[in-house]
């Protein structure tokens, strides 16, 4: 694992309403509904945790961007080709707000980042070509404070402008749909997720990567 993550979660409970921070910091998910958004619980399973389109993780408000950097990685395994959020922390109009998001959007194989920079104003990068759905695959979110990048395993996508970013830390992070609204649910699972204050280079992602492959190959989880 490399140092300094906010929040490390490995999905490796296979019971119970706590999903746990693996980082020392204490940003432990709480699996549950919210009232009036929704009422069910992801399951868990030997890979992890699925959501059936109608579910979400609360994981509190401690985990957030800085002012200069982010990234967050998740190791996903889509079931539909509709927009999705695997991972969210952020509010706002959809032109300008605060936080960040990590999603699975409409079409084949394709996932996006949603930051907002340090005006507030909305940042949108692509992978087209990712993993297919009901296959797993890791998508990592790198801002740097220049730009926005969305890595599909080790293949970075092109990079968007993105001068800093404007945390959101009265939001809660929330896993499987967006974090202040009942819509955009994933249906699929998750295996692993990080979420760093700063910006991994190129080698770290690869490094992260190589160590999530042996890690979760023995649950069944294999990435490509």
């Amino acid at each position: 694992m490399v140092p300094g993550a906010i929040a490390y979660y490995r999905f490796d409970e296979g019971a119970g309403q706590i999903l746990h921070d693996y980082s020392g910091n204490g940003n432990h998910g709480t699996l549950g509904s919210t009232a009036g958004v929704d009422t069910n619980d992801p399951a868990w399973n030997a890979q992890g945790l699925v959501f059936a389109g109608d579910d979400h993780v609360n994981c509190g408000t401690g985990v957030d961007a800085s002012v200069a950097g982010l990234t967050v990685m998740a190791v996903v395994n889509s079931a539909a080709d509709t927009e999705q959020a695997i991972a969210a922390k952020g509010v706002g109009t959809g032109a300008t707000g605060t936080g960040w998001y990590l999603e699975k959007r409409t079409g084949a194989n394709r996932y996006a980042a949603r930051v907002y920079d340090s005006t507030g104003a909305f940042k949108t990068c692509f992978y087209p070509s990712a993993h297919a759905n009901g296959t797993w695959g890791m998508i990592s979110l790198v801002a740097d404070g220049l730009s926005i990048r969305l890595y599909s395993g080790i293949s970075a996508g092109t990079p968007v402008d993105c001068v800093g970013l404007t945390p959101a830390p009265a939001q809660q992070l929330v896993l499987g749909k967006l974090s202040y609204t009942g819509g955009f649910y994933l249906t699929g699972g998750i295996a692993a997720i990080y979420a760093l204050p700063f910006a991994l280079s190129p080698s770290q992602i690869a490094q992260t990567y190589a160590y999530e492959k042996a890690h979760l190959a023995p649950k069944q989880v294999f990435l490509p």
